[in-house]
């Protein structure tokens, strides 16, 4: 990445459903335009129930009222997660 070789960051963190998915959830990871620009993907794997009350929790501090943002987890984020999820087994590193 260019940011690297002119000396900037050695670590760059992204999305997975960006990232692994190209933006586009049809394109499977290995035909991600991103992923040759890498030298390792890690897949970040929280506890199920751990990572639905962060994501309620910083949609509420972002401003939706608890209920809706439950809602929204579960509609939205969840199927998103599921997505990401199947991509986990081509990752470098699985963090659990």
């Amino acid at each position: 990445m260019a940011a690297a070789e002119a000396g900037g960051p050695a670590v760059v963190v992204g999305d997975g459903f960006r990232v692994r998915h190209g933006g586009e959830p049809a394109v499977g990871a290995q035909h991600s335009p991103v992923r040759p620009l890498l030298d390792e993907v890690w897949f970040l794997a929280p506890e199920g129930g751990l990572r639905v009350r962060r994501l309620v929790a910083r949609h509420v501090r972002h401003g939706r009222a608890p209920d809706r943002a439950r809602e929204w987890v579960e509609r939205s984020d969840e199927a998103n997660a599921r997505l990401v999820a199947r991509g986990r087994r081509r990752a470098d590193l699985v963090v659990e």
